[in-house]
């Protein structure tokens, strides 16, 4: 369907289909980055599929792919039913908190900032308001210690001490209510590059891949309300963000020199530096755990698949409260499997209402023949 697309993209070259700026929420417009989305998506079904599907076509155009975050801007504005959805989840278009409840950070996910496994305190700061302390506990925990989540939650950055509707940093992921939406990641788009460089699935070099692709998620969490990289300051030595330069050490924000001090503190890291990764299976690990990294509460659905196909980011069979820094799974997991994780997301009821025929042949280990959530595989899993 997607090769199919691309005749739809020749005829839309009409003046009569051709989108606007006025039409095309997306990229205005711009039927090239359009073919580079479509050359994308493909890339990942690729990838996805990987030797458990016979595709028929494996080449794209030669449009290329996203170099840039797939962002929708529909018309976001702080008004009822016109903010972004990200936003919305902490406060309405009144400035009222909402109250929903709001997820606690992980030791398995801070450990990749705060020097546990690897140092980051760019991103940190860009992710915690509070880092390298925010509220964090390992799943299922009971009363794991700083386990409250700082209101509005954690991931909400502001500049001075009192979060509020009207005080933030518009930086990270709650940018603002009138913030452009990402659909797609550039950064996802350069690590399927780079992974299907390794595997010899496109040409190119996938350690430039690789780089470009955590450049490209520095960029997007330094992004402001506008879509546009933000002119506040950062202090390189710890990653503080400021509206101004308070000392030598801060400079404006600029996501290639953060990134190029990040390469240089975590050198001798084979998840940060491509150059110590020496077999193709630790480049894919170096990989996906980047891609894990730039997804951080941005596209945890991809997290999760690209976790379920390659078992990456590694997460230890140990799951104690002890080992929290490296395991994912809950303390209280009732899994078998080695990683004591879930297997599978379990069907809503909505689509054992308006699919039940399709879903039913859905067999498995559960009860009845059905799919089990801590048993059964889906059928590109690892």
């Amino acid at each position: 369907m997607i090769d199919e697309a691309f005749a739809d993209f020749a005829a839309a070259n009409t003046a009569a289909l051709k989108p606007t700026s006025n039409t095309d929420p997306l990229f205005g417009g711009d039927l090239l980055k359009w073919k580079q989305l479509a050359n994308t998506v493909k890339l990942r079904i690729i990838l996805r599929g990987g030797d458990k599907v016979s595709f028929a076509n494996k080449t794209f155009t030669a449009d290329g792919f996203l170099t840039q975050d797939a962002m929708v801007q529909p018309g976001f504005t702080n008004q009822d039913g016109k903010t972004n959805p990200t936003w919305g989840r902490v406060y309405t278009a009144a400035g009222a908190a909402t109250g929903l409840t709001q997820r606690v950070p992980t030791f398995f996910m801070l450990g990749f900032y705060d020097g546990t496994k690897i140092n980051d305190y760019f991103r940190g700061r860009l992710l915690y308001r509070t880092f390298p302390t925010p509220g964090v506990n390992q799943l299922g925990e009971p009363g794991g210690s700083g386990a409250v989540v700082k209101q509005p939650n954690d991931w909400y950055l502001t500049l001075a001490a009192t979060p509020s509707a009207t005080n933030y940093a518009a930086l990270g992921i709650f940018k603002g209510p009138a913030a452009p939406q990402p659909v797609m990641l550039a950064a996802e788009s350069y690590f399927l590059q780079a992974e299907a460089q390794v595997r010899g699935i496109i040409p190119g070099t996938a350690k430039t891949s690789f780089n470009n692709g955590i450049l490209e998620s520095f960029r997007y969490l330094n992004k402001d309300e506008s879509g546009g990289i933000s002119t506040k300051f950062v202090d390189t030595a710890n990653g503080a963000i400021a509206a101004s330069a308070t000392t030598a050490r801060f400079i404006q924000i600029n996501p290639a020199k953060e990134t190029e001090i990040y390469l240089r503190d975590n050198a001798g890291n084979r998840l940060v530096n491509f150059d110590l990764a020496t077999t193709d299976e630790q480049k894919i690990e170096a990989i996906i755990t980047q891609k894990y990294i730039a997804h951080n509460m941005i596209r945890a659905d991809e997290s999760w698949n690209e976790y379920r196909r390659t078992k990456y980011p590694v997460s230890s069979s140990d799951n104690s409260a002890a080992n929290r820094y490296n395991s994912i799974a809950s303390t209280l997991s009732p899994s078998t499997q080695p990683d004591k994780l879930p297997t599978r997301l379990q069907y809503p009821s909505s689509e054992f209402s308006y699919n039940a025929d399709n879903v039913n042949q859905q067999k498995g280990s559960g009860t009845g023949g059905g799919v089990s959530p801590l048993l059964d595989k889906i059928f590109w899993a690892k």
